[in-house]
């Protein structure tokens, strides 16, 4: 398994919010609410454990989450993909109401698709974890 980190990113709100959001996908209604980058992906179906995007030039992926720790790790299977791959959000308050958010992904790539797709998806991870950095900023700020 290779796993690609995204950079850590800082939410100005306690662990324990931004758990309770990240934590349960019905929360996933507040992106409706929200302006969304265009083209990006989008929500084909939730619910509190699992929910299925359908990604702009890549199709349909399913996210189911299969542990959660309070306040500080969510593990999650990714589906209907042609590779294994699983996910963990990393969560942090080291100070009070500012909580850093970590997004890793293991991915099972053969050494070819790793040296085709290691760029892709090193952005890809970054590019995932800009997003809960903006949303959960100002939907978490704006309902506090």
């Amino acid at each position: 398994m290779t796993t690609y980190k995204s950079e850590i990113k800082i939410i100005t709100v306690s662990e324990d919010k931004v758990f309770k959001v990240i934590g349960d996908l019905n929360h996933l209604q507040i992106l409706n609410e929200m302006e969304m980058p265009a083209g990006k992906f989008r929500i084909l179906e939730y619910d509190r454990d699992s929910c299925v995007l359908d990604v702009d030039k890549f199709g349909e992926v399913g996210i189911h989450i299969s542990e959660r720790q309070a306040n500080k790790l969510i593990r999650f299977n990714i589906t209907q993909l042609p590779v294994e791959a699983m996910g963990e959000i990393f969560l942090d308050e080291s100070v009070e109401n500012t909580t850093q958010l970590q997004v890793a992904v293991q991915v099972e790539l053969s050494w070819t698709l790793k040296m085709m797709l290691n760029k892709q998806l090193e952005k890809g991870i970054n590019i995932f974890a800009d997003l809960f950095e903006d949303l959960l900023n100002k939907w978490l700020i704006k309902n506090s």
